[in-house]
């Protein structure tokens, strides 16, 4: 007769034992699926941003190209947009020229993807007839 006692209480233990290692692991399934939700977010998210620093780059070689070639004045002050490729027809780059005095031009070059927007700033001094960059600072928003 003692053994069915404590074969009942030990059958509660168990239980009790069993459920709390399923609470456990949900819990430890649920912190797993909400991590790799971040990442996802997070490594989408580093894409649309490399990809908005090469617009930068090429906007700033763009504007030393069309400065070059006479088709864009360093007299320009209202906002230039160029036309981009048909492949990035979400994404837009746009242009404004600042007197930086002494030969030098600020250009401020936007990039708008979606919803996100970087720019920078890049200096550029009037060397031996070309326009060279001499200072970039990078800000995003």
């Amino acid at each position: 007769m003692r053994m069915r006692q404590a074969r009942s209480g030990r059958r509660g233990f168990a239980t009790t034992h069993a459920l709390l290692l399923i609470m456990l692991v949900s819990v430890a399934v649920a912190a797993m699926g909400t991590w790799f939700a971040t990442e996802m977010q997070r490594t989408r998210a580093a894409g649309v941003e490399g990809q908005e620093r090469l617009l930068l780059l090429a906007g700033t070689k763009l504007v030393q190209t069309r400065l070059a070639e006479g088709t864009l004045s360093a007299d320009e002050r209202k906002p230039v947009t160029f036309q981009l490729p048909d492949t990035l027809q979400q994404a837009r780059l746009t242009v404004r020229l600042e007197a930086g005095g002494d030969q030098r031009l600020i250009a401020h070059i936007e990039c708008e993807s979606g919803k996100s927007r970087m720019h920078e700033s890049v200096t550029l001094s009037h060397q031996n007839g070309d326009w060279k960059v001499v200072e970039t600072i990078l800000g995003g928003s």
